[in-house]
């Protein structure tokens, strides 16, 4: 695939930039209700129960997922800083194909 015929998501504006601040501020409102929720269990009742471990395995797969996403938006938003894109917009045409060709109206 030539580099004249990489799609891109330049054509969307500052979507990439609402989604890093989107991003970002919800990842950062979700470690910090964990963190005081860890906190009030743990030290002050004494109680640290199975469903926190469960919200910890939570946190953990929803970074994971926020890291992929601002680091998506990044490159987005910074293409002469990462000029091999080509992985990520063939990801992305491939899912919009995918999800278009399923969900027709």
């Amino acid at each position: 695939m030539a580099a004249s015929e990489i799609p891109t998501l330049s054509h969307l504006g500052s979507v990439p930039q609402s989604l890093f601040s989107g991003t970002v501020a919800i990842l950062t409102i979700a470690w910090f209700s964990v963190v005081l929720r860890v906190y009030v269990r743990s030290v002050m009742m004494r109680s640290f129960g199975w469903d926190d471990w469960t919200i910890m395995l939570a946190i953990a797969a929803f970074t994971v997922q926020c890291a992929y996403i601002i680091k998506a938006a990044q490159m987005e938003m910074q293409p002469t800083k990462y000029n091999n894109v080509a992985g990520l917009s063939e990801l992305v045409t491939v899912c919009d194909r995918f999800i278009s060709n399923r969900y027709r109206y």
